[in-house]
C-alpha cells in the first residue's frame, strides 16, 4: 500500500479538498460552461457535428463550429450523470493531479525540500488560479505539461528523440479538446529550432524532429471540421477587439493579485536560472520566458508560464550554483538527486481516480454530502441570473415556439444551457460575432452600453427585428435604457440581471 501513498498523494489530497472548498462557485464563473456543456449534448442527441450557429437570433445558422468538440461531448456526459456537481468535481480532480505531479517533480528531480516545493507549488497555482474554470481550456494545461517534461528529457538525454513521436498522437488528442495544442506545438517548434542550430547531438536527429513537427502540426487539420478549425484559430488570435473586451486575451491588469503572483513566481524563476552556469544553459530553460511575455500580453498564458517554468526548475535546480551552496553548508533545503534517478512510480494517480470515482458515484445517487455530493457546486446570485429563474420558466411555458431575447455579452451561456427556447442575443463565443473588421458585432455590444444605448438598440431592432424580451445587467448603460423606456416594462430586477418585456 506504501506505494500508493507518496508526496504526490498529499499533495494532491490537500489541494484537492482546497480546491473543492474554494472554488465551489469560483470554478463556475466562466459562461462557457454553459454552452460547451449544451453543444456537447446537442452532438450527441443528433449524432452529428454542428456547424452552424443554434442558439442565437442574430446570427443563426450562421457558420460556426465546436472545435473543442471532444471535450463538449465529456462534459455532457459528466452533467448528464450530477450536474455541475460532476463537472467540478472533475476540473478539481484534473487541477489537483497535475499540481502534485509537478510538486513531485520538483522534490524528487530538483532535489528540494518539500516545503520549499509547495511554496513555488503556491506561486504557480495563484498565478494560474484566474484561469480555473470549468472548461476545455484545463485540457491545455495538461497537455503543454506532457510535452514540455518530454522535451526537457530529450534534451537532458534521458530519454531517446524518437520518444518524440508520441507527441504526434497527444497532438491528434489534444487538438480535438482544445485549441490550445497550438501552444504545444509552437513549443515543440522552438525546441526543435534551438536543438538544430545549438546542439549538435541532437543536430543528428534533425529527421526526426522535423518528422514530429511536420506531423504534428498535421494533426490540427485531423478534426471533423479540416481546415474551418484552423481559420478559427486565426479570427480568435488575430482579432485584436478581443484583448478589450474579453479579460483572458487582455494582458493581466496590475490591480490584480494573480498578476503580482506571475510577475513574482517570473523573479523566482530568472533568479534561480541565474545561478545555472552559461555553459551548461539548455534551450528548454529559456522556454518559460516565452511563455512569461505571452503570459503578460494575454492573461490566459499564464497558467502555461507557471506549469513549464515548474518543471524546468525542477531540471535544472541541481545544476545551479545556489544547490552547491546549499550542499557544501549541509542544508536540509536541498538534496541531490542520484545521477540516474530512479523514475518515481505513477501508483499515486490511483488517489485522484478513486476519489473521482467516488464523488461521480455519490453525485449520481444525488446525496447531499457537503463536499463529495449533490448541491455542493454554486452559482453565485450575483453574477448568474439565478433569481430569475421562475420568471424566465414561466415566459418559456407561455410561448410554444422559441422566444428572442436581449441579453448581455456573460449571461448567454447561461441562457442556452436553462432556458433551451430562448434564443439569444449574444455570448461568449467570440468567433461568431467577430464577422469583419470594419463590422465587429462584439466590440460593437461593448460599446454601445457606453455609448448611445438606444441608439445601438434601434440600429439592432432595424437588422434583426424586435425582440419582445430583453435581459441586460443591473445597473449597466443596457439597463438604465430598458427602464426608461416607453416601450418596455420591468417584470423583475434580480442582483446580477433584470428582466423586461416589450409593451
Amino acid at each position: 500500500m506504501r506505494r500508493f501513498f507518496s508526496i504526490e498523494s498529499l499533495f494532491f489530497l490537500v489541494l484537492w479538498l482546497a480546491l473543492m472548498i474554494g472554488g465551489r462557485s469560483r470554478f463556475l464563473r466562466d459562461p462557457g460552461t454553459f454552452w460547451h456543456t449544451v453543444t456537447g449534448e446537442k452532438i450527441l442527441e443528433t449524432h452529428s457535428f454542428i456547424d452552424r450557429d443554434p442558439y442565437t437570433f442574430t446570427f443563426a445558422n450562421d457558420p460556426w463550429i465546436p472545435y473543442q468538440w471532444l471535450s463538449e461531448i465529456g462534459m455532457a456526459k459528466l452533467s448528464q450523470l450530477g450536474g455541475l456537481d460532476s463537472l467540478l468535481v472533475t476540473a478539481v480532480v484534473l487541477l489537483a493531479a497535475l499540481f502534485a505531479w509537478l510538486g513531485g517533480r520538483v522534490i524528487r528531480q530538483g532535489g528540494l525540500h518539500p516545503a520549499v516545493a509547495g511554496m513555488l507549488l503556491a506561486f504557480a497555482i495563484f498565478a494560474s488560479s484566474s484561469h480555473f474554470h470549468v472548461r476545455p481550456h484545463l485540457f491545455t494545461m495538461l497537455g503543454m505539461a506532457i510535452t514540455y517534461s518530454l522535451l526537457c528529457a530529450v534534451e537532458a538525454g534521458r530519454t531517446s528523440v524518437k520518444k518524440l513521436l508520441w507527441l504526434v498522437p497527444l497532438f491528434l488528442l489534444w487538438t480535438n479538446l482544445h485549441g490550445g495544442m497550438l501552444g504545444g506545438l509552437a513549443t515543440l517548434i522552438l525546441a526543435t529550432g534551438g536543438w538544430i542550430l545549438w546542439i549538435p547531438r541532437l543536430r543528428k536527429q534533425w529527421p526526426i524532429l522535423i518528422l514530429v513537427c511536420i506531423f504534428g502540426g498535421l494533426t490540427m487539420f485531423a478534426t471533423p471540421y479540416g481546415l474551418r478549425l484552423a481559420d478559427t484559430w486565426r479570427i480568435i488570435m488575430a482579432s485584436s477587439a478581443l484583448p478589450q473586451i474579453i479579460k483572458e486575451h487582455a494582458p493581466p491588469g496590475w490591480d490584480e493579485l494573480p498578476t503580482w503572483a506571475i510577475v513574482g513566481f517570473a523573479a523566482i524563476y530568472l533568479f534561480l536560472l541565474a545561478g545555472v552556469p552559461r555553459k551548461e544553459i539548455r534551450i528548454v530553460w529559456l522556454l518559460p520566458l516565452v511563455w512569461f511575455y505571452l503570459g503578460m500580453s494575454r492573461v490566459r498564458h499564464a497558467p502555461l508560464f507557471s506549469i513549464i517554468g515548474i518543471l524546468a526548475i525542477a531540471d535544472f535546480f541541481p545544476k545551479t550554483y545556489w544547490a552547491k551552496r546549499l550542499v557544501s553548508q549541509g542544508s536540509d533545503w536541498f538534496m541531490p538527486p542520484a545521477d540516474e534517478p530512479k523514475k518515481s512510480s505513477m501508483l499515486w494517480l490511483a488517489i485522484p481516480l478513486v476519489v473521482w470515482i467516488l464523488c461521480l458515484s455519490v453525485q449520481s445517487q444525488k446525496a447531499d454530502i457537503p463536499v463529495i455530493g449533490s448541491h455542493w457546486a454554486q452559482l453565485e446570485p450575483t453574477l448568474w441570473p439565478v433569481d430569475l429563474e421562475e420568471n424566465l420558466s414561466k415566459i418559456e411555458n407561455e410561448h410554444a415556439e422559441p422566444v428572442d431575447i436581449f441579453n448581455e455579452f456573460i449571461h448567454g451561456g447561461y441562457l442556452i444551457q436553462y432556458h433551451p427556447k430562448m434564443r439569444v442575443f449574444i455570448d461568449d463565443r467570440c468567433e461568431l460575432f467577430i464577422t469583419s473588421p470594419t463590422d465587429n458585432f462584439l466590440l460593437d455590444f461593448v460599446q454601445g452600453e457606453y455609448d448611445d444605448p438606444a441608439g445601438h438598440i434601434a440600429k439592432w431592432e432595424a437588422r434583426f427585428g424586435k425582440f419582445p424580451y430583453a435581459m441586460p445587467r443591473t445597473d449597466s448603460g443596457y439597463d438604465q435604457y430598458f427602464s426608461h423606456s416607453d416601450a418596455w416594462v420591468l417584470i423583475q430586477r434580480g442582483q446580477s440581471a433584470s428582466l423586461y418585456r416589450r409593451k
